[in-house]
């Protein structure tokens, strides 16, 4: 007998797979126009472990005291452009709304702006920036432009 292997059934359908195959395209369309492409990344900080093992004397078990509640965890934006390398950061705690995330490219669209490997290189074409774990149904294929 077999394990099984979950799959959901949206994962894999054939229209997110035109769909990814689509952003891909246009992905290596830019690259191709030679526009400065960026790449936004989302990551959250796990402050709260639980361990599994610890000392304690002999006859004593050990203890791990964990707080009551553990509250918001800390999240991290970050924005790396290849050809410059980390621009943009923030941190923030709890969840991000998607004004939040709307806000934070306008920042990065400012600060890739002012950089000088923009003026200097990038001047006439766009910023593109890439989402990682932007869901396929968007209609922008999880890659977002933004015009001079």
């Amino acid at each position: 007998m077999k394990q099984t292997r979950v799959e959901p059934l949206a994962c894999n359908s054939e229209v997110n797979k035109k769909k990814r195959k689509d952003s891909t395209e246009a992905l290596i369309d830019h690259h191709a126009e030679r526009n400065l492409v960026v790449y936004f990344d989302q990551t959250k900080l796990n402050l709260y472990t639980k361990r599994i093992r610890g000392r304690a004397k002999k006859g004593k078990c050990a203890i791990d005291v964990l707080p009551a509640s553990k509250g918001p965890s800390p999240r991290i934006h970050c924005v790396v452009p290849p050809a410059i390398g980390a621009v943009k950061y923030r941190t923030q705690r709890g969840s991000i709304k998607m004004h939040d995330s709307a806000v934070f490219v306008d920042e990065i669209y400012d600060a890739m702006k002012a950089t000088g490997v923009y003026k200097e290189w990038y001047a006439d074409k766009k910023i593109v920036v890439v989402f990682d774990n932007a869901p396929a149904p968007q209609s922008d294929g999880g890659a977002g432009t933004k015009e001079q």
